[in-house]
């Protein structure tokens, strides 16, 4: 109350509003993984939480996708022997992609190092640590992990879960292996506890993203693409055509990011008492493997 000094007449107005409550972002995820670079200047970024909010931002701060390499084999007519891409050991920015098609905002990375770091299960621990003593993410995604041995994948999902129960203001989404038995094998290895913080999705999922490559890791007949100049200098014409098949073939990454694209976007549009089931994800052409049970 105030104190008042002279005789007078005094007004005092009494809101009838109730107090106001902030508006807080409930889908702010947090990706780990490798990444090509982390750097801000002159200011490196690796096992820093950066907040970003595009993927303009991302590949300022964190660079491009590692290039995907190719083993093709031409026929005596030279025409190309049916080939799958190898398998891709960094997903990170292909899962940024994912994320902001799927209607993603703003996200935190987390570097553990870039593509010539060793991947252990000590640098997502790491990470983990760091992340901890961050506010604002709401959710986890152990984006590069799953490349990790089965024991080691199952102890940092653990590891995970237990913050999210420590700290009580966030949720895992993690990946299933794809492997056979990946589900399987998941269950038995993430254990009973803490469960409620944590969602798997699964299968793999076939997606509309080109793959990022190079001359140079693209090998025809065992020589490089960029190494065999009569391919590519004295025979344009198939090296076109190596190109035009390369560009055909698209991405399989894990579900997570696309799923974190959908929790962000429903709980902007629709709010979070809606569940983000039953939304169709952009840029997915199908699961690698039909579910029918």
């Amino acid at each position: 109350m105030p104190t008042y000094k002279t005789p007078n007449v005094y007004i005092e107005e009494i809101s009838t509003f109730p107090p106001s409550v902030a508006e807080v972002s409930t889908a702010i995820p947090a990706f780990i993984g490798y990444t090509q670079k982390a750097t801000k200047g002159n200011i490196d970024l690796t096992l820093k939480p950066t907040r970003i909010s595009s993927l303009l931002d991302y590949e300022t701060l964190f660079g491009g996708a590692e290039p995907a390499n190719f083993a093709l084999t031409l026929d005596s007519e030279e025409e190309i022997q049916p080939f799958t891409p190898l398998p891709v050991n960094f997903f990170m920015h292909y899962a940024l992609r994912l994320f902001f098609d799927n209607g993603g905002g703003s996200c935190y990375i987390v570097s553990v190092g870039d593509y010539t770091t060793p991947a252990t299960i000590d640098n997502f621990r790491t990470a983990l640590d760091v992340l901890k003593k961050e506010d604002e993410p709401t959710l986890i995604l152990l984006t590069d992990a799953v490349n990790l041995a089965e024991a080691e994948y199952n102890e940092l999902c653990q590891a995970a879960l237990a913050q999210c129960n420590l700290l009580k203001d966030r949720f895992v989404i993690f990946d299933v292996k794809n492997e056979e038995n990946g589900v399987e094998n998941f269950r038995q290895g993430i254990g009973q506890e803490y469960l409620k913080y944590g969602a798997a999705y699964y299968p793999y999922l076939q997606t509309s993203l080109q793959y990022f490559y190079t001359d140079d890791s693209v090998t025809v007949n065992g020589s490089t693409l960029l190494g065999d100049d009569s391919i590519k200098k004295e025979k344009t014409a198939l090296y076109n055509k190596i190109k035009a098949e390369l560009d055909k073939q698209r991405v399989v990454l894990p579900p997570s990011a696309a799923v974190a694209g959908a929790y962000a976007k429903t709980d902007r549009d629709r709010g979070v008492w809606k569940a983000p089931a039953n939304v169709s994800l952009a840029s997915v052409i199908a699961p690698t493997i039909k579910i029918n049970n």
